[in-house]
């Protein structure tokens, strides 16, 4: 009878260890002090214009937001994105989707440079068509990057990204 208590209060014991320990593997998931896993999405607007392989937009403004369930947003300026481009999508090229009266497309971007008021990426398509020349306003919605850190890798401060 001593042997079934003991056996029972060590499985209650150890359910409970079992149940803390997942309560605190939530809350750091969940509830950390600003340092959460985010996925970064990005929507460049303004004039845009392709020619040969070259997508060019004279940015009228560039937001940034993040998925669920930190949702965080912004603008930035187009050097900002460069910069964070080179850490950001240099290994692993992105998608984007192009859209606007003349266009519909969706492509891969690669090699941002900004120069003399426009945004420039190589680009391949995957679906659509992109036509040479001048496309008109057209938004292009870059997917993700991902900091594992915001606090090293992207810091996210008072609806500006730095």
């Amino acid at each position: 009878m001593k042997n079934n208590k003991a056996l029972v209060i060590v499985f209650v014991l150890l359910f409970i260890l079992v149940v803390l320990a997942g309560a605190v593997i939530i809350q750091k998931q969940y509830f950390s002090s600003g340092k959460e896993n985010v996925s970064l999405f990005y929507v460049v607007h303004g004039e845009t214009s392709v020619q040969n392989n070259s997508l060019s937009i004279a940015p009228e403004h560039i937001h940034w937001f993040t998925n669920r369930p930190v949702r965080k947003a912004g603008k930035m300026s187009a050097d900002n994105l460069v910069d964070l481009w080179n850490k950001d999508f240099k290994a692993s090229p992105p998608n984007a989707a192009i859209t606007g009266s003349n266009v519909s497309a969706v492509v891969e971007i690669d090699q941002a440079t900004f120069n003399n008021g426009k945004l420039n990426f190589e680009y391949g398509v995957i679906y659509g068509e992109l036509p040479n020349g001048d496309l008109g306003t057209a938004s292009v919605f870059i997917d993700l990057a991902t900091g594992n850190d915001v606090g090293q890798q992207i810091y996210i401060h008072r609806n500006a990204i730095h």
